[in-house]
């Protein structure tokens, strides 16, 4: 089988590091305690703008040096294990019931996500139920495909041919009829 033609990931890079400092620069006002103190001090100290602007930049670099990694170690993951469509059902599964405990959670009891440890423990229990909902969907495909005649069991006859359709009528129908 052919391997199809590998595509370079710089833009794919680039567009996320310009997607992390986009959202560093929208995270900015919700931490804005130590920017309007910090530009605060620059004024007073009367540092021009373009120098103000130069420091902001170096003040954001540790904003960013986190996702930065984060970045780096899934680029870098993603190209040693090469993810099966196995891998992205389990994601999806994983991120949909994730979706769903907190949904539930912010419905039924939002001052639960005020806690770190509970909130930890909301992720935990999406992931017991995720990996519960795996293991038993594994368990019923495996006896389903291990009974005599399912499909896709071993020695099992191949599921039967598509009938072909019948032929179109090649007469024209008479008016009247």
């Amino acid at each position: 089988m052919p391997r199809p033609a590998r595509t370079g990931s710089a833009p794919a890079l680039l567009a996320t590091a310009a997607l992390g400092v986009a959202v560093s620069l929208l995270e900015t006002p919700c931490t804005a305690g130590f920017p309007v103190l910090w530009t605060g001090l620059l004024q007073q100290a009367g540092v021009p703008a373009g120098e103000a602007a130069a420091l902001f930049g170096a003040y954001m670099v540790p904003f960013l040096l986190d996702e930065i990694l984060v970045v780096a170690v899934a680029v870098g993951t993603m190209r040693a294990l090469r993810l099966q469509e196995h891998h992205g059902q389990l994601l999806k599964l994983f991120a949909g019931v994730t979706m769903l405990a907190l949904a539930g959670v912010i419905v039924v009891a939002p001052e639960i996500m005020e806690s770190p440890l509970q909130a930890l423990a909301v992720f935990a229990a999406a992931g017991a139920v995720s990996a519960v909902v795996h293991l038993v969907t594994t368990q019923v495909r495996r006896r389903r495909a291990a009974r005599p005649g399912a499909p896709g069991a071993p020695g099992a006859p191949a599921a039967p041919a598509e009938p072909p359709a019948p032929p179109a009528a090649s007469t024209p129908v008479a008016a009247g009829r």
